[in-house]
């Protein structure tokens, strides 16, 4: 067919004469460039709003460790759940700082800052822990759970959320 075309002296015109329009991929080179150059700032945006939530997961986890450690020291003052309560608290503290360790891997790929400064809550229950009162004391007790129980609902939620947006999974 082009030698056809070629006999008929077809091919030889240009098809718009002297007044050909550019290329269009000409057209989408600046506007691909600015389009990946906003894409790369608002990364760099949420890797900051990322370190922000990082941060606090690991002070929420290290704010942990202080209240279970004197759970377990303390259990001996509810004699109906002291070996058992004991037990659990030193399991769950030992959990949490795996957990940490962890969470100190991650967040450190992110900013070595997060874990190198640990700025975490204190626990102010601790003279109602010591109380002489039964009833003061298994309410702190109950209370100390109930928190630590929410705490890690949502710890587990934000971990969870970070799974999803740096997954390459669609669906979360």
């Amino acid at each position: 067919m082009s030698s056809l075309l070629l006999c008929v002296d077809v091919a030889s015109h240009p098809l718009c004469g002297n007044e050909c329009p550019p290329l269009y991929a000409d057209l989408f080179v600046p506007v691909v460039s600015a389009s990946q150059y906003i894409f790369f700032n608002v990364r760099k945006l949420f890797v900051e709003f990322y370190k922000d939530d990082l941060r606090f997961v690991v002070r929420l986890l290290y704010s942990w460790n202080e209240p279970l450690l004197l759970l377990a020291k303390e259990a001996h003052h509810l004699p109906e759940y002291s070996s058992h309560l004991r037990h659990e608290a030193e399991h769950i503290a030992n959990q949490i700082q795996q957990l940490q360790e962890l969470m100190n891997n991650v967040a450190s790929q992110f900013d070595p800052e997060i874990t190198s400064k640990v700025d975490f809550a204190t626990w102010t229950e601790l003279p109602s822990l010591l109380s002489a009162d039964k009833r003061t004391r298994l309410f702190v007790t109950y209370n100390l759970l109930r928190c630590l129980k929410e705490d890690f609902r949502m710890i587990g939620s934000y971990l969870a959320w970070f799974l999803c947006e740096f997954s390459e999974v669609d669906e979360c």
